[in-house]
């Protein structure tokens, strides 16, 4: 096939991403049993995935499939993709559905970080704060106030957003997901 292209570029323009945030009910089930299907997981796989997370602990990759206490949040995390998505983007969920292919929590101790990254393929991507001191939420995508908090929060963001998180003074347990 002959392809009529004289050139190619590439270039950066200034853009806003949209990124959604729930909070979730401090008794909520779903948080109550990932948090325990992570100690679960830590103790069935204690060795930490090799990855650009940089923590005391990762859980392995597709830890909803090995540790069926994450697969309520997991739903609920599907279930609020779904609700953003027809609020924010207008789309149908009879028609288009989000699925977690990939879910893993991680422990976060003082000095922990997770290099940047983006999460490629995922159409989006999800992490939920299952537990997470204050001071952390005030870098939650740089958008919480310093009082606000971010513990039992789930925030979705396109695949694209570069999500780094710095070298800390604080500690927060959460769980990841990545969406087709």
């Amino acid at each position: 096939m002959q392809v009529n292209v004289l050139s190619q570029s590439k270039f950066s323009a200034p853009t806003t991403l949209p990124i959604f945030g729930f909070q979730l009910r401090p008794d909520a089930p779903e948080l109550l049993l990932a948090r325990i299907g992570i100690e679960e997981l830590r103790k069935t796989h204690p060795t930490p995935v090799v990855s650009n997370v940089k923590s005391v602990y990762m859980s392995p990759w597709v830890s909803h499939l090995i540790n069926p206490k994450l697969g309520p949040l997991c739903r609920l995390a599907e279930s609020l993709c779904s609700e953003a998505a027809k609020m924010h983007w207008n789309v149908d969920p009879k028609v288009v559905s989000f699925k977690v292919w990939n879910c893993w929590g991680a422990i976060y101790e003082t000095a922990d970080h997770t290099v940047s990254h983006s999460h490629f393929p995922s159409d989006l991507s999800c992490v939920a704060y299952l537990e997470a001191e204050k001071k952390l939420c005030a870098h939650c995508f740089r958008q919480s106030s310093p009082g606000e908090s971010c513990s039992r929060c789930i925030y979705y963001f396109p695949k694209h957003t570069v999500s780094p998180r710095s070298k800390n003074q604080w500690k927060a347990d959460d769980c990841c997901f990545e969406y087709a």
